[in-house]
């Protein structure tokens, strides 16, 4: 008898947001003022110049909602005591034809999330890179969650994700007429980590 260990999986939560958009917070969304970001010669997207959008009170209902996802990933999946989330920055990214997101990570936060509040399954995605692969190039008859070294996530208006900011992630061209808008979010914490004894004791 065999068994496999999945030794240090990284935890890529995603579920769905109970609530749909409303109008107010929909039109908060449209209203934001937008910049283009340029992440190259042929990639650029469009992004809110406000980095705190789940502070506006037009969001406020829906902060709680994020929180119980973030909650439950601390809890449940982390099991993290003496510390608490805090959402650091958010801020709404819209892609248009042609546009894309390159693979990049979170400095400064914890964990990173994002949520859709446009977006078709059927179209739009979002990718995770893994930075340590196989030496070899081998042929796999089949991928899976450990000879990939990226794995695409088909994306619906309402799902939210929530996965460590080191996880490199991006998103590939769109090529469709169709515009798609994500609100993302940076998490970090609030409370003690180490302990005197060990040396390592810091009080955020």
């Amino acid at each position: 008898m065999s068994n496999i260990l999945e030794l240090f999986p990284t935890p890529v939560y995603y579920s769905k947001l109970e609530k749909n958009f409303s109008k107010k917070e929909l039109n908060l969304v449209f209203k934001l003022e937008q910049t283009k970001i340029s992440h190259g010669k042929f990639t650029t997207n469009g992004r809110s110049q406000d980095s705190y959008v789940l502070n506006n009170l037009v969001f406020k209902n829906r902060k709680k909602e994020i929180f119980k996802h973030i909650n439950h990933y601390f809890n449940k999946i982390l099991n993290i005591k003496n510390l608490k989330p805090k959402i650091t920055q958010s801020w709404i990214t819209y892609l248009d034809t042609y546009e894309s997101f390159p693979p990049h990570t979170h400095a400064n936060s914890f964990l990173s999330g994002v949520f859709y509040i446009k977006s078709n399954a059927n179209i739009d995605s979002i990718s995770f890179y893994k930075d340590q692969n196989f030496y070899l190039n081998p042929n796999f008859i089949e991928y899976n969650v450990y000879n990939s070294s990226s794995w695409r996530l088909p994306v619906n208006t309402l799902d939210i994700i929530i996965f460590p900011s080191f996880l490199k992630h991006g998103i590939s061209t769109k090529e469709d007429k169709s515009k798609r808008i994500s609100l993302a979010f940076n998490v970090f914490v609030e409370g003690n980590l180490g302990n005197e004894y060990t040396l390592d004791y810091l009080k955020l």
